[in-house]
């Protein structure tokens, strides 16, 4: 049985045009509680004006023992602290078990309701919120408005952050606390929303996005460095804490990548960052994503306390 879709993923990533293919394994839960396993072939596709497509075929591979649908909290912009609530009951791609979204962004309304309209115009469900990582009350709404709209949390990625960079002797206090309270203070906050329920469900997925900066430092960096190695421990803290209720935290650790902070770096300083990379080109955003989506499948049960570096051999430890 095969059974296709296509339209618009929902964003707008800056970049030049490509086309990628795709190939997983999900599980769908069927009306009658048995489980179906299907094969995923999907073409994702970017255009000149930076919109994302997605084209995907699914082949039913037949019964297995255990699947269903997934509700995730992906804090996925690092300059808007946007995150998307994925919920309970879909059929479609890598997110085939992620297809109700609730957009999560502070001072950037208008593209997270953008953005949720895209998703609602391919039949899934979208909610828009605004809220800040910095704050723990925040926080906690964002998991108990995932909670009354979706009843259950399984992913939590943490990968709002920002940067003010400045040597150590110039460096604001504003600067210093803005990072840490973003890039660090944030994800806790959003760990801690989300332990309860997934300790209660016995299951769960949580992500932390460092960086190489707090894995080797960064000159001109000393508070994104302190925040990115923080978040290291902060992941193998919470991995041996809930480690005996089934929930698996890992790290991801980019190293550069085209993203909204870096885009705008000097062509002389993108040339030398490129340099010092052993593979030679920065990191997409798609190799980011792909790595996640790996870490919360499950094929990835068994990795917990890990942090993995996609950096193209940049630090090697």
């Amino acid at each position: 049985m095969h059974d296709s879709f296509g339209g618009i993923e929902g964003r707008t990533v800056a970049g030049a045009p490509f086309t990628a293919q795709v190939v997983s394994t999900s599980t769908q839960t069927l009306s009658d509680g048995s489980h179906i396993a299907r094969n995923i072939n999907a073409t994702v596709a970017r255009d000149g004006a930076g919109r994302t497509y997605r084209q995907q075929t699914m082949e039913s591979l037949g019964p297995v023992s255990a699947g269903g649908a997934k509700t995730v909290i992906f804090l996925r912009d690092p300059v808007a602290h946007t995150s998307h609530v994925l919920s309970p009951d879909t059929k479609t791609a890598m997110l085939s078990h992620m297809p109700q979204r609730m957009m999560r962004g502070r001072g950037n309304a208008d593209a997270a309701k953008a953005t949720a309209d895209e998703i609602e115009s391919i039949g899934t469900k979208a909610l828009s919120i605004q809220a800040d990582v910095k704050d723990p009350a925040s926080a906690d709404t964002v998991v108990k408005t995932a909670l009354e709209a979706f009843g259950k949390v399984d992913i939590l990625v943490n990968n709002a952050g920002v940067t003010r960079d400045d040597l150590i002797m110039r460096m604001s206090e504003e600067a210093w606390r803005e990072v840490l309270e973003t890039n660090l203070f944030g994800a806790f906050w959003m760990t801690k929303a989300v332990t309860r329920p997934m300790l209660k469900a016995r299951a769960g997925r949580i992500v932390n996005i460092t960086s190489v900066s707090g894995q080797a430092g960064q000159m001109g960096q000393a508070n994104y460095s302190s925040a990115k190695a923080g978040l290291i421990g902060l992941t193998k803290a919470t991995a041996r804490e809930l480690a005996s209720r089934g929930i698996t935290v890992n790290a991801v650790a980019p190293g550069f990548v085209l993203t909204e902070l870096t885009k705008d770096l000097p062509e002389a300083l993108q040339s030398e960052l490129i340099a010092r990379t052993p593979l030679g080109r920065f990191g997409t955003v798609e190799e980011i994503a792909d790595t996640v989506a790996f870490l919360v499948s499950d094929e990835a049960q068994y990795i917990t306390g890990q942090v993995l570096a996609v950096d193209g051999g940049l630090v090697m430890m």
